[in-house]
């Protein structure tokens, strides 16, 4: 009997251990279990950061830190269906939110760009680059994107000015350039100006599919054309003349390249 006894003392205490034991690894195991979850989400949020800041960098100008043309074209579309719908809805008289939305696009060029390269090297064409990005950047509102279209040339592309604007905000941009010399490395200060054209998209009112996005940049650089042609340093929009209603039917681009004045209006 107290070896029977003591035999049932011993398998309990074995019993007794045998739980501890395995209640101590399954803690053990919930434990390494959560810090392996830990670990795979906080790797998971690193890499869907490293992500987005290559994602960035894409859409990204390394030498302004504006956006490029992938950004350009990437975002342009879903910009583009706001406006049209904004155009084609009924809007309510008394609510503010229907009005109709317009984009303008903004082209600016900094005036004889190429002499800063080939007098004061490509160091200080970058330099000179960088500098005007940001005080283009200064004028404009957070809504708005600058874009770096190629070489010396800038898109501003507005979300909140509408045509009858236009001018005031390419005023800025002149003023902002022409103001102050431009610091290009090495203690070398050069005066600038810039040229702009520019155009609202829709280009008619009442016909909204008439020019599509890259035609009304067209127009725009017809505009910043005329700017050069006339001497630099102002802008000029291209907008449609008050006959062009009644010519409706016969206006295409083809018609519009030479910006004939029963057609485009400059202002």
């Amino acid at each position: 009997r107290c070896l029977s006894d003591w035999s049932s003392d011993v398998c309990s205490s074995d019993l007794v251990g045998l739980w501890a034991f395995l209640a101590f690894r399954n803690r053990a195991d919930r434990r390494r279990r959560r810090e392996l979850e830990q670990a795979v989400a906080q790797r998971s949020a690193e890499l869907l950061q490293k992500n987005k800041e290559l994602e960035e960098i894409s859409l990204t100008d390394p030498l302004t830190m504006t956006r490029n043309r992938r950004y350009f074209h990437e975002t342009i579309p879903t910009d583009v269906a706001q406006t049209l719908r904004s155009h084609l809805r009924t809007p309510e008289s008394d609510d503010p939110a229907a009005r109709k939305q317009e984009l303008i696009f903004i082209l600016v060029d900094i005036d004889r760009f190429k002499r800063v390269n080939d007098e004061l090297g490509h160091a200080a064409g970058d330099h000179l680059l960088l500098e005007v990005a940001k005080r283009i950047a200064s004028v404009m509102r957070r809504s708005d994107d600058l874009v770096r279209w190629g070489g010396e040339e800038f898109l501003l592309v507005c979300r909140t000015t509408d045509r009858e604007n236009a001018s005031l905000l390419c005023d800025r941009v002149l003023e902002a350039i022409r103001e102050l010399p431009f610091d290009v490395g090495n203690g070398v200060q050069v005066h600038k100006t810039c040229s702009i054209g520019w155009a609202p998209f829709p280009w008619l009112k009442d016909d909204v599919g008439l020019l599509s996005i890259d035609n009304v940049i067209e127009l725009a650089d017809k505009g910043l054309y005329l700017a050069k042609r006339e001497g630099r340093n102002r802008s000029f929009g291209m907008l449609p003349s008050p006959d062009i209603e009644r010519r409706q039917k016969s206006v295409s681009m083809a018609h519009l390249r030479n910006c004939p004045p029963e057609l485009v209006q400059i202002v």
